[in-house]
Parts: structure tokens; sequence; C-alpha cells
């Protein structure tokens, strides 16, 4: 299970496919409270996790009276990310993809006139305070823990650029070791009883002179590619779990590995960082210098980048005779 979806049909349904499935999920309280980021504030309260502060809203209403206790600059999130999945063109094209849509305010005035245009949702939205800095401040723990809350392997990555820039999806990365930030992941997964794979994100708050979390997204994700190349293979690690064979504790990995998703990464240069002189090219094309893993082609495995390829140039060619 790669993302929400597939994980909230885990979780609605786990009771009926425990019996014939080996898989570990968290406590349906505290999943259910990492995948909604209006009750992760709860959570967080409660756990004291070392969170940026943020409050949740149902409406724009009920934003524009309380207001004046938010902090400036802020982001704004949606309770679940499918919330932002814009059902028509018309939204599509105001608000952009669902990473698109996340962006900075540095008003008041500015916030309220883009949530007044925010369709309604059940669940509300969130007002979060903004973290100023490069996306290479942007760290994430990646691990497994056993039924205790047991860390059985974790690696630890940090950013280089994002698609879009500054709210996007990973595009390059790489491997890093900080053992103080390690152990406070660990130790906040163990304060909530947490169980199963996880991935948390981190800013470096240059203010507060620490890291403060995100995030906690407990399912898989394409950047557990990169741990297997460092040495630590989670799925790999829950597999034997799952099994019931001894899995001993994995701490040690490659430091500066790193894995490029060719595509999303040239995107986010020539739309985003190039236009804001955040990577000129002298020093873009210097990033790439070194060895590297790729995020589809695999020397050894060729065939999904090969599939890979066919798609996009068949997406590419369908469009210009549509176009025609």
């Amino acid at each position: 299970y790669l993302g929400d979806s597939e994980l909230m049909f885990m979780s609605r349904f786990r009771d009926m496919l425990e019996p014939s499935y080996r898989f570990l999920l968290p406590p349906p309280t505290i999943l259910d409270a990492v995948m909604s980021k209006v009750r992760f504030i709860g959570l967080a309260q409660t756990a004291r996790l070392p969170v940026p502060a943020a409050m949740a809203f149902s409406d724009v209403a009920e934003l524009e009276s309380g207001i004046d206790a938010l902090e400036m600059p802020c982001i704004v999130k949606p309770a679940y990310n499918q919330d932002w999945f814009w059902e028509s063109e018309d939204l599509r094209s105001r608000f952009g993809e669902y990473k698109q849509a996340l962006r900075r305010f540095d008003s008041p005035r500015a916030l309220l006139e883009f949530c007044a245009g925010l369709p309604r949702r059940p669940a509300g939205f969130i007002v979060q305070s903004y973290i100023d800095g490069p996306d290479e401040r942007i760290a994430s723990f990646h691990g497994y823990l056993d039924e205790q809350s047991r860390c059985l392997a974790y690696f630890l990555t940090r950013e280089i650029r994002t698609n879009p820039p500054h709210s996007g999806d990973i595009a390059y990365c790489e491997t890093f070791h900080d053992e103080a930030l390690a152990r406070l992941s660990v130790e906040c997964l163990g304060r909530i009883g947490f169980r199963g794979i996880v991935k948390i994100d981190y800013k470096w708050d240059e203010r507060a002179g620490a890291y403060k979390m995100l995030e906690i997204e407990p399912h898989y994700q394409t950047w557990d590619l990169l741990g297997a190349y460092a040495g630590v293979n989670l799925g790999l690690v829950a597999y034997r779990h799952q099994r019931g064979e001894r899995v001993e504790a994995q701490r040690g990995y490659g430091d500066g590995v790193r894995l490029w998703h060719v595509s999303e990464d040239l995107r986010a240069y020539l739309r985003g960082y190039r236009k804001t002189k955040e990577w000129t090219f002298v020093n873009y094309v210097k990033s790439l210098r070194g060895r590297k893993h790729y995020r589809v082609y695999d020397p050894h495995d060729p065939l999904p980048f090969l599939y890979s390829s066919l798609r996009y140039v068949g997406r590419k060619v369908t469009r210009l005779l549509l176009a025609s």
C-alpha cells in the first residue's frame, strides 16, 4: 500500500483481511489520527510531538472568526489529501493539482481569499505555520516498527529538490545520518504506540533551532527504494517479520546515497527553481555529478524503464494526434 487510498481500504476492511493476509498497521485510533491532518493536531498535542503551530477550521467563516490567532506566514492543507483531488476542470485550473495548491500565505487577506474559493469538505482544513528555508532543510525518517513499537530498521533522507518546489514530492534526495533526529523519531513513535511501516517528514526551523515534524505517513513510499540501495530494505524487513522470522534491529546504511527521479526533477528545475534562481544551471548540473540511482531505470532490471518510456511516448503521440 503506497498511498492513502489503499491504506484507507486496508484499515476499513482489516478485520476481513487479517485472517488471510499478513500485514501490520498502527492501532485504529492512531491510524485515524495520522491519516487526518485535523485529528493529527490533537494527537501531536497529547503526545507532545514537535510540530509547527496549527489550527483546524470547518469552513472559511470559522477561519475568519479565528484568524487573529494565526501566525504568518502560513500554509493551508486539507484534512485528507483526497479532499483536494478536484472534481471539475474549473477547480483544477483555479488551484492546480493537489501539491500545487499547497502554498505560502504572508497576510490574513490573501489567506481568506484563497480559502473562500475552496469547496466545502466535511473534514475541513488546517492552517499551519510555514517554516521558511530551502528544500534541502527537509528531512525524512523511514522505518519499520514491530508490535511493541520497537524499531527494527530505519534510514534518514534529506531532500535536494522537490516538485513542485517547497511543497511537492521528492524529486532528488540522498541518505544522511543524524543520530539525534533518528532517536527523536523512534521516541515519538513509541510514545503513540506506532507499529508497521512509517515515514516522518521534518523541516529544520532556523528560528527554533530544531527540526519540526510536518506529518507521519503510515504507508510504503517510492523512496524506500533508496534505503534498499543504501543497505536497509524496509520491504524485506517487513516481509521477514510478518513471516515470523527473527529480525535483528538494523542501523547501518550508506551515507550520501542518492536517488534521482529524472522527469520530476527536470520539471522542478525548469518550472520552478530556474525561475526563482534558487538553482542556477551550473549548480543544477553540478548537483548531478557523481554516482546515483534512478527512480525507474536500473541496468539490472530495464523492463520497468522501457515500459514507462513507451507509455510516455504513447501519451505524447496520442495528444498530438488529438490536437491535430
